[in-house]
This record gives structure tokens, sequence and C-alpha cells, in this order.
């Protein structure tokens, strides 16, 4: 269990250190609990120096490829669903965090659409192409040899970026067609994909 920590309203780099004090303090005896910690929205603070205080031990990632960004992280996660199509900086900042010892962390997605979210958003769409969007995106984030690879998302529904197993359901996308499959092997198409791909990445070393 990671951790991705959102922005709020009052939210500063000192109030980040205390949340992440507050989280290893009250889960971190679980065995579950690891202490990595994914600050969405990070460039909306400028100054991070206080993670300082907690950077030796734990490991805090900024949501960029802008490595002039990235004061007091112990590296970098991307998030976003639609860029790992195209991988913009992905190379320069994997390199960049490979010479210093930092953690590179991309994210992937099968496609993207946030019209239920944002009802007449002007976000682009990134269609699922029946599972190649997924496959280019998993494809472009191993070349950059990660050291972690992050998934947008399990189950938000809501921004069309769901690989959880799925039943067709009228006013959602459908996984039908998904890597040829359809029907009730449709379901699952896009977790097994994951199971794929995941393989590939643990072996890849």
């Amino acid at each position: 269990m990671a951790w991705h920590l959102e922005p709020y309203s009052g939210r500063t780099a000192a109030s980040t250190v205390e949340d992440i004090r507050y989280i290893n303090q009250t889960y971190g005896p679980h065995p579950a609990f690891r202490n990595a910690f994914y600050v969405f929205e990070s460039l909306r603070i400028t100054d991070w120096s206080a993670l300082s205080q907690v950077n030796q031990s734990n490991v805090i990632l900024a949501q960029t490829t802008d490595t002039t960004k990235i004061a007091n992280f112990n590296g970098m996660y991307t998030y976003d669903a639609i860029a790992g199509a195209t991988a913009p900086g992905w190379q320069q900042a994997a390199d960049y965090a490979r010479q210093r010892g930092l953690v590179w962390a991309p994210s992937v997605g099968p496609g993207y659409i946030d019209d239920r979210a944002v009802p007449g958003n002007t976000t682009p769409t990134l269609s699922r192409d029946n599972g190649a969007t997924y496959d280019k995106e998993w494809s472009n984030a191993l070349q950059t040899n990660p050291t972690w690879v992050s998934i947008t998302s399990f189950n938000e529904w809501h921004e069309g970026s769901v690989i959880e197993p799925a039943v067709v359901r009228a006013g959602y996308q459908s996984f039908e067609g998904a890597y040829g499959r359809t029907g009730a092997s449709a379901q699952t198409a896009y977790l097994d994909r994951t199971a794929y791909w995941v393989n590939r990445f643990a072996n890849a070393g």
C-alpha cells in the first residue's frame, strides 16, 4: 500500500510533512504498508525544502518530468493517463533519475475520457483502441527502464481509465473487443493484460 497525496485547501510543504508523519505513525506497523508517497500536483508548491525532514526515511515522488522541479524529492512520477501514449520527456527524466539514484515511476493507462467527471470538459479523449493504447503506454514506459510503473487507474470509472473486471453496463465504456475478447472473457481483459505487462517488467532486469 503506497500513498497518493492529493491537494487540499491550505496544503503546504510543511503540512505535507505532517501528513507523511501521521500516515507513518498510524499505518506503519501494517504488513502491507509501504513508505512511498506520490505527491499529486506537486508543482503547485514551489518550495519543498521542508521535505528534508522526512525524505531520508521515505520515498517521496513529485508529479512531473521537469527535473528542475524535484529538489528534495526522491524521484518522479507522471500520473497522466494521456501522456503515456507519447511519453513526452520520459527518457530525459528517466536518465536524470538513473544517474542520481532517484526513483523514476512513469504512469500508464488504458485510455481516458472524463465527460462524466467534468461535463463539457475540453480535456482530450484517448481511445482505448481495443487495448492497443494500453500496450503502447506500457511499451513506452518499459523502454525507459523505470524503477516502478504506476497505473492510472484501477477503478476510476468516471475518467474512463478503469482496468478492474467489468461487465457491460449502459452509460459506461465496455471492454468488448479488448484484445479480441468478447462476452465473459472480455470482462477481465485489462486485468489479465496488466498481469502480462507486470511479468515482462519483473523479468526485464
